[in-house]
């Protein structure tokens, strides 16, 4: 099982091999009542976060914890409720890629990335932030709210998905995500899933082509707002400038 270090691990507080309960505490009942006979995993790694202090500001790259499943407790296909079986290949993000997810609170939203390579400084309460490098941004706001912790954000295609990033925090504005290659390098694990689909035929793109461009004249072409495709290449020189600079 795949999540954050503050869903799964309390925020570093977790010892390996706790109980992981599904639902969560906030949904057994009665509220916040661990019920050991729904633990369906045993934590297994975390990531620590580090946190600011007065004269340091140290950098995290993830917010991610994993856990090792029970058996026949979980489904073992990386299936997921509305996404279905994902792809066991991953996707980096790229400027105006369509993103979706399907998570506890929101259930499936889409949204589109609007920035890469970002550092945010995220609120843990009680006094407590931490500063991430190399995020994703992605809108709009609606996409996350609390409680869709740990949501995995695929790639908004119908068949075998690709893993985008691991969704671990929000904003009124904005949803925040660790890219996935960042999180799975961290522990040295790969992606569970289906190999790799075939691209659409012509016939395929034509229609979709077709559909898409019926449904913006049903809104009015002029209003309409499609992403911004960014060239790669210049993202990654805009990113060498930004980290020279910080």
């Amino acid at each position: 099982i795949l999540s954050n270090n503050h869903v799964l691990a309390r925020t570093n507080l977790a010892t390996i091999g706790e109980d992981i309960i599904q639902p969560g505490l906030i949904d057994q009942n009665p509220v916040c009542n661990k019920d050991s006979n729904d633990a369906v995993a045993n934590l297994s790694a975390f990531i620590p976060i580090h946190f600011k202090a007065k004269k340091t500001t140290p950098t995290n790259d993830v917010d991610a914890a994993i856990a090792e499943v029970r058996p026949g407790a979980v489904i073992s296909t990386g299936e997921i409720l509305d996404i279905g079986t994902i792809s066991n290949t991953t996707l980096d993000p790229s400027i105006g890629l369509a993103v979706k997810k399907s998570g506890r609170t929101t259930g499936l939203t889409v949204g589109t990335i609007s920035a890469v390579n970002v550092i945010v400084d995220i609120s843990y309460g009680s006094g407590k932030t931490a500063r991430f490098t190399n995020q994703i941004l992605i809108t709009p706001c609606s996409f996350l709210a609390g409680g869709d912790s740990g949501s995995l954000m695929v790639k908004d295609v119908d068949t075998a998905p690709q893993a985008v990033g691991l969704l671990f925090a929000g904003s009124s504005s904005v949803a925040i995500a660790n890219p996935i290659g960042a999180v799975l390098d961290a522990f040295d694990v790969t992606m569970v899933g289906v190999g790799a689909v075939p691209q659409a035929g012509l016939v395929d793109k034509i229609r979709t082509w077709a559909r898409n461009l019926f449904q913006i004249s049903e809104s009015h072409a002029a209003s309409a707002q499609l992403p911004t495709q960014v060239n790669p290449v210049a993202v990654d020189a805009v990113r060498r400038v930004k980290e020279r600079h910080e």
